[in-house]
Order: structure tokens, then C-alpha cells, then sequence
């Protein structure tokens, strides 16, 4: 599984075990850093935001985000996601319904998908 990091963190997964830092960018983590309660936290909250990995899914059905679905994030977040589509974000500061309707307009090859663990930018291949 891929992640992207817009707030860097740190990550350890047992007292025994070294810390792992993760700066802003793109990660692949393993299942068990995936099912560590800090890293669902840090998706939850937005840190983080997960990716389509090669195969294209998370191990589920992907739906599409509905625009209330996305409203549910915050603004930094709708930005983000726009800039990984490889949209533009407005100047100023737009609203979230501006940006949800700018993502859900879509570009050629990018799919938005609300997976398991939030919504992520899925690209063509």
C-alpha cells in the first residue's frame, strides 16, 4: 500500500523497534505500519492521505466519492487531492464546494476512489 504524507510524522511500531519517520511525499508501508492505530489516526485526520497502489484497488469494491462524501474533508485536504489529479486550484482561497466540484468534474485519466481507508487518487495507467 502507498500513502501520502502532507504532515510528517514519526511511527514506531513497538517500544523495541526503531522509529520511522515520514516526511512529506509519497510511502509504501507494510500491512503492519497499515494496521498501526497512529497511522489510522494520522489517515483519519488528513496527515496522510492513502493511493492506489499497481493493482489499482485496496482490496475491496471502489466506489467513487459522492460531492457530500467529499465535503467531509477539509479544504487542505480537497487541494491536495486536486493537485494529485493534476488540477489547478483556484487562486485565493476557494470554498470547499468550489474544490469538490473541481474534483469531481474530473481530468482525463484520473479517477477519484473512496476506498477503505478515505478517499485517493487513483491514474490511469
Amino acid at each position: 500500500m502507498k500513502i501520502t504524507v502532507i504532515h510528517p510524522f514519526s511511527l514506531r511500531l513497538a517500544s523495541d523497534k526503531p522509529v520511522r519517520e515520514f516526511p512529506a511525499g509519497v510511502h509504501d508501508i507494510t500491512e503492519e505500519e497499515h494496521g498501526h492505530w497512529f497511522l489510522k489516526a494520522c489517515l483519519k485526520e488528513g496527515r496522510a492521505l492513502p493511493l492506489a497502489d499497481e493493482a489499482g484497488d485496496e482490496g475491496g469494491e471502489l466506489v467513487a466519492p459522492t460531492k457530500a462524501q467529499l465535503m467531509e474533508l477539509k479544504a487542505t485536504e480537497l487541494k491536495t487531492l486536486l493537485e494529485q489529479a493534476g488540477g489547478t486550484v483556484p487562486p485565493g482561497n476557494p470554498s470547499k464546494d468550489v474544490l469538490s466540484d473541481l474534483l469531481l468534474a474530473g481530468q482525463e485519466g484520473v479517477t477519484l476512489v473512496k476506498g477503505p481507508d478515505g478517499i485517493y487518487v487513483r491514474l490511469a495507467e
